[in-house]
């Protein structure tokens, strides 16, 4: 075998390895990708189940003091996104629908969203 037949082989050898080693990592990184996705799936069927227990809870009927203060600290959260979204309505130069908070121009007199009339 001459020296160049000896190298191909070798460049071949190479790049043999090279291409195992290059399908291990794009298996790894496929393998890491569906474990963030089926652990965001997860997150937002604890969100859901989240939200269904807290639109169940009668707040006066909570008995424990940790419950009872994280539904205090969801019910300012959803007070401060409709601040903030109020404001941004307000620099978009949009009233807020008193029934579905959605922007419309201030000149209308029904919601395009949920039909409600506006004062």
């Amino acid at each position: 075998m001459g020296f160049f037949d000896e190298t191909f082989e070798k460049a071949k050898d190479m790049f043999d390895v090279a291409a195992k080693k290059t399908e291990e990592v794009a298996a790894r990184g496929k393998q890491k990708y569906d474990i963030a996705s089926l652990k965001s799936k997860l997150s937002k069927n604890y969100e859901a189940l989240g939200m269904i227990c807290y639109n169940q809870i009668n707040f006066d009927d909570i008995s424990d003091e940790e419950t009872k203060l994280t539904v205090m600290r969801i019910r300012e959260n959803i007070k401060d996104i409709e601040k903030a979204n109020a404001e941004l309505l307000k620099l978009k130069n949009k009233k807020v629908c008193p029934a579905c908070s959605v922007g419309v121009d201030p000149k209308s007199a029904y919601c395009n969203a949920c039909g409600a009339k506006l004062n």
